[in-house]
């Protein structure tokens, strides 16, 4: 079997398993996602240490222009309210109330790297991070390891070795997603 159908392969098995990691996981995650986030504007930049939640419970809006007005007295700032729909490469939490602000990511590196490095993985590491672990299952195939056009013309072996990259990204994400079917 060629490498191009190994990681077909590998992907049809991670989709169909995050129908189950989801449904076994779900008991222990016990964030919630908002559909809808504010961003600020601080005079002509925009900032992301203050992009908070959409829950008006918590007062998280009025809390976080308090603290800006408090820190940038001299500055305007403003805010946008946006569907959180948007590209992520991390999971953002609101600068109030910590809740996460996404729950998929198009990039999810980062947070395979922090899962990577507790390996041997246990079912109480899984449990604690549960969140995470679905966020990065629900988001495959991520574009972590997408292969450019100029690598797909060049071929060869810079080709060869992109198509191994992205084999063993995909392969260590099915490994966690196994640990979950078979442990929970």
């Amino acid at each position: 079997m060629n490498i191009k159908q190994q990681i077909e392969d590998v992907k049809e098995k991670l989709r169909v398993n995050s129908f189950i990691t989801d449904e076994k996981l779900i008991p222990f995650i016990t964030e919630k996602v908002p559909h809808q986030i504010y961003y600020f504007k601080i005079g002509e930049d925009e900032s992301q240490e203050y992009d908070c939640c959409s829950d008006k419970d918590k007062d998280c809006l009025e809390k976080a222009l308090v603290e800006l007005k408090t820190k940038y007295p001299n500055k305007e700032i403003d805010y946008i309210y946006s569907h959180n729909d948007s590209e992520h490469d991390t999971i953002n939490y609101c600068c109030v109330c910590y809740e996460p602000l996404n729950g998929t990511m198009t990039w999810v590196k980062d947070e395979m790297d922090f899962i990577l490095e507790n390996k041997p993985y246990s079912v109480e590491f899984i449990k604690n991070l549960a969140f995470t672990v679905n966020a990065i299952l629900n988001s495959q195939p991520s574009n972590d390891v997408e292969i450019g056009k100029w690598t797909l013309n060049q071929g060869g072996e810079k080709l060869e070795k992109a198509y191994q990259k992205q084999l063993d990204f995909f392969n260590e994400v099915l490994e966690l997603s196994n640990f979950v079917m078979e442990n929970f």
